[in-house]
């Protein structure tokens, strides 16, 4: 099959020039569309664009093509595929220098009888030309081989790192880069709903979920805000887990990424979804974030290495996790970094923690979080740190 395309471009610097093609996934009687890069050559005075396609599989054919969206703001442009399979691009203007990233792109067809696998596309003997075409006026092109995947579902990498809202499709197998301790409790935030085998799956079967249940805040005889016991479900990890709904969770071995499949990603338009959904009279509740570099308020609290730690209003967050906002908690507190007390309290079984706003934990702790008077055989946490005891 050979495709044609003619660019209408101006003035450019001579560099040695390639094409970029990534690899693509595409279903059985899907139609793909894959965008092909100029890099380096003279882009801003070809005026022919050459190549023909190669594939082993019978059933992936070239179907359409169009130029990028630089090039469509040029007036007068047009596309055609002959009954030769030749395909011309002409435009009575050119295209901005520069803009060769997705220069062009090329629609391929899947028929649905292609069997799932992985099949090379090539495409070979390209050149780009400009002025008069002629062998002397040509840039001849390398061939490029990139592979069509044929799946029997579309694959998404959800990466705690990135700053790209997730978006919606159906049917998908979903990676998630999303990393977590064993034996400590994180936040987990998804866009998409999990059963209880997924669950498990996913995190181990003795993997522990909690449901953010509220707070209450302790007094002292001033009513001064003096600590605050922020409350939890244990829920049953069978009933699986609820799309857009920020949990606690505790797995029993690190977890750096998981793969759930067949799922429907379905986020809400907001990158950011809360537990509770605030009210005029409701001004705390547990928010997750799908978007990384989130910005902590200093009115947020955060999970992290089994304690709770106030944002300094420039902490970042990164994606697939939760926070707390305690506006009408902290907001009333004097000093906002005074050490009050914080505990997780599970089901009425509290665990204490502290939290400052540099994180630091004063007080003696015993291995389940309990607040003791002294130190006691075995290990201890003493200020944040961990202590061996042996008498």
């Amino acid at each position: 099959m050979i495709s044609m395309l003619a660019l209408l471009l101006t003035g450019g610097i001579a560099t040695a020039q390639s094409l970029s093609v990534a690899d693509v996934e595409a279903l059985p009687g899907e139609t793909v569309t894959v965008p092909i890069d100029l890099v380096g050559g003279k882009d801003a005075t070809y005026t022919a664009f050459q190549f023909k396609t190669a594939t082993a599989a019978v059933g992936i054919t070239t179907v359409d093509c169009a130029p990028s969206a630089e090039w469509k703001k040029a007036t007068g442009v047009a596309a055609d595929i002959n009954t030769d399979s030749y395909t011309n691009f002409s435009s009575s203007e050119a295209i901005v220098s520069g803009n060769t990233k997705g220069l062009v792109t090329v629609d391929f067809k899947v028929d649905a009888s292609v069997a799932l696998g992985t099949y090379e596309v090539t495409i070979k003997d390209g050149y780009f030309g400009y002025g008069t075409i002629d062998d002397s006026r040509r840039d001849n092109l390398a061939d490029v081989t990139f592979k069509v995947n044929v799946v029997s579902a579309h694959s998404v990498v959800l990466d705690e790192l990135s700053t790209v809202a997730p978006v919606a499709a159906t049917g998908v197998n979903v990676t998630v880069k999303r990393t977590m301790k064993a034996y400590e409790l994180s936040t987990i935030v998804l866009p998409f709903a999990m059963t209880g085998a997924q669950v498990q799956a996913a995190f181990g079967a003795d993997v522990a979920l909690y449901d953010f249940a509220g707070y209450e805040t302790e007094e002292d005889v001033d009513e001064n805000i003096i600590g605050i016991s922020i409350k939890f479900n244990t829920l049953d990890v069978a009933a699986g887990m609820e799309a857009n709904h920020p949990y606690v969770i505790k797995v029993k071995a690190d977890v750096t990424s998981f793969t759930v499949e067949g799922v429907d990603i379905d986020p809400e338009d907001d990158p950011t979804v809360a537990a509770i959904k605030r009210t005029k009279k409701q001004w705390s509740e547990l928010v997750g974030t799908y978007v990384a570099n989130t910005t902590l308020e200093a009115t947020n609290i955060f999970l992290s290495e089994n304690k709770f730690w106030y944002s300094t209003g420039l902490t970042k967050m990164k994606a697939f996790r939760a926070y707390f906002d305690f506006y009408d908690v902290i907001t009333e507190i004097e000093d906002a970094y005074a050490p009050i007390k914080v505990r997780f309290d599970f089901d009425a079984t509290a665990i204490d923690a502290i939290a400052t706003g540099k994180g630091a934990v004063e007080g003696t702790f015993d291995m389940n979080g309990r607040k003791i008077e002294g130190v006691q055989r075995g290990l201890n946490i003493v200020d944040g740190k961990k202590v061996y005891v042996n008498k």
